[in-house]
């Protein structure tokens, strides 16, 4: 990657979660459709899982490897302290918020309204042993990477 930029923010998601959002957001035509729960019993379930998980090993893999400023944000993190996630990316940008408007407009409003409602399907455990390991092993390599950099493995989202 030669970047044409000299800071970058990655935020990491848990692979299970981010497979099946994704899954849904592509199998249901947007971000806030479901998905018949049946659709994760098919092969392409499968096949999906399979590509996508290495591909977000590879997009992790090519951010941790970006040679500029970066800073990695955690998804969990980012949902357990919006406060404190949102000012450590101000602060990277440039543009601290303290206690300013803004942020306090960012906090009040945490779940925001373009979010797909809870389903079976996120709720369940849908991936078969074969699944688990493919999965499994992305994500410790993921999580080796950022040990090399000194910063915080990706824990599961329960």
């Amino acid at each position: 990657m030669t970047p044409d930029f000299h800071a970058a923010i990655l935020i990491l998601r848990d692979p299970y979660k981010v497979l099946k959002s994704f899954f849904q957001f592509r199998s249901a035509g947007g971000h806030v459709n479901v998905v018949d729960q049946e659709a994760f019993n098919s092969t392409g379930w499968n096949d999906f899982v399979m590509g996508i998980s290495k591909r977000w090993a590879h997009h992790a893999e090519s951010w941790l490897n970006f040679p500029n400023r970066l800073l990695v944000v955690q998804y969990t993190d980012l949902k357990q302290d919006t406060a404190k996630e949102v000012g450590r990316i101000s602060d990277f940008l440039g543009f601290p918020l303290s206690e300013s408007e803004r942020l306090k407009c960012v906090t009040e409003d945490v779940q925001g309204n373009f979010k797909r409602n809870s389903t079976t399907a996120e709720e369940t455990d849908l991936f078969t042993p074969e699944m688990h390991e493919y999965v499994d092993l992305n994500l410790q390599y993921v999580n080796d990477l950022l040990k090399n950099r000194t910063l915080k493995e990706l824990g599961r989202e329960l």
